[in-house]
């Protein structure tokens, strides 16, 4: 009997993610480069002066009533010719200029007398904008703006520091998707930390488990054999653990062998169990093994490889036969209770099972190397760190979807 891999579902997902891409109002803008620029965006509620001021305060310097909003790596397009421009040393623009560029939906609502700067170039030069257009795309709008240059001054720049309340930083892949991508600059910086964390255990994991020939995870088991989790395939693959935005060689699973149960077994599962992140449901998720080249749809019997068991959750483990659990019987009562424990992973699952408010400043940066010396590729290693990736990644969408305040 063939393999049965589910290509279906592959094609699905992917076509899935890019009819999104598609969707999104920054489609027609795919293929364009960009301009990442520092973006100073007047603060509405700090700026003490009635909205009809128009020029008639100063807008920069120690008596301005102007306050901003700082904003950086804001992608700014059809910027090309003037960037092309400033970067030749023979082009020196003056304060005559004056250009446009599109401002992308779902970044910022742009606002007459905002100012940017453009961090790639040498000199300090410092743009006004001097009117806004909105430009529907779908149901959602980008900005046409219209800017001149205000100043080559390192004093003027100096001044919308100065007068800058809040920092601010753009995530580009978060552009045209439910994700936030402006979000406070501290939040920044710690998710571009855990960010390199998480690529170091993703890294790690993938030494340690991931077996080409098969494309699937293996488990160091017992008796010099190998674990295949077929339920852990569809955790990671329904969760994006080992997919990354703007990547395109993102990990898929395939489906080793079919199982009618899956579902069911699967709603069974500790996988399961962390995503309906319910503490009171834990228990100790027992499994038994078979051998995988007894199944005829699996690569492993047309390898006639020996060395590999397949994860099986079954009806009559009570009955009689040989299984094994994953939480160990010492945490049952610690997760149930939301206790605290000498061990930096499982308190992390224990709190994020408690369902008390989390944060992103509630991952160690430090969790990279607990997961390491879980004794190499043991079986706790093979369980737990897909678990924790997806704590990790659940704990970022989180904050993104709440976090305040969101420029507008």
């Amino acid at each position: 009997m063939a393999r049965k891999i589910n290509e279906q579902k592959m094609i699905e997902d992917t076509a899935f993610l890019h009819e999104q891409r598609l969707n999104s109002p920054i489609r027609r803008y795919i293929d364009k480069s960009f301009t990442p620029v520092t973006y100073f965006h007047i603060n509405t509620e700090k700026t003490t002066v009635d909205k009809g001021y128009q020029n008639a305060v100063e807008l920069l310097g120690k008596n301005s009533p102007m306050r901003y909003m700082k904003v950086e790596n804001l992608p700014l397009y059809d910027m090309e010719q003037i960037v092309l421009q400033l970067q030749s040393d023979n082009n020196v623009l003056d304060n005559s200029y004056e250009g446009t560029a599109i401002i992308m939906a779902n970044t910022i609502i742009p606002l007459q007398d905002d100012f940017f700067i453009i961090p790639m170039l040498k000199d300090p030069y410092v743009f006004r904008v001097t009117g806004v257009e909105n430009d529907h795309i779908t149901s959602q709008s980008t900005y046409k703006i219209s800017f001149i240059l205000d100043s080559i001054s390192m004093d003027i720049k100096g001044r919308l520091e100065t007068q800058t309340t809040n920092e601010f930083a753009c995530i580009l892949e978060n552009i045209g998707t439910s994700e936030k991508c402006i979000i406070e600059k501290a939040s920044n910086l710690r998710i571009t930390e855990i960010d390199h964390m998480y690529d170091t255990i993703t890294d790690t994991f993938m030494a340690f488990f991931y077996n080409e020939r098969y494309n699937c995870f293996l488990g160091d088991f017992y008796n010099n054999t190998k674990l295949y989790d077929p339920l852990q395939s569809d955790f990671i693959n329904r969760n994006h653990i080992f997919s990354k935005k703007r990547q395109l060689d993102s990990l898929i699973l395939m489906d080793l062998f079919y199982d009618s149960r899956r579902k069911i077994k699967y709603e069974q599962s500790i996988y399961r169990f962390m995503e309906r992140r319910n503490a009171s449901k834990i228990q100790e998720f027992r499994y038994s093994v078979f051998i995988g080249r007894t199944n005829f749809e699996t690569p492993f019997h047309r390898w006639m490889d020996d060395s590999i068991r397949i994860l099986d959750i079954r009806r009559d483990l009570e009955q009689g036969g040989t299984w094994y659990q994953i939480i160990p019987d010492n945490m049952i009562e610690p997760i149930r209770n939301c206790m605290e424990v000498d061990n930096p992973i499982w308190n992390l699952i224990i709190n994020f099972l408690s369902r008390e408010p989390m944060d992103i400043y509630d991952i160690p940066l430090d969790i990279d190397d607990s997961l390491m010396n879980i004794s190499g590729a043991s079986l706790e290693a093979f369980f737990f760190t897909p678990i924790i990736l997806y704590i990790i990644n659940t704990l970022i969408k989180e904050h993104l979807i709440k976090e305040k305040p969101v420029i507008g």
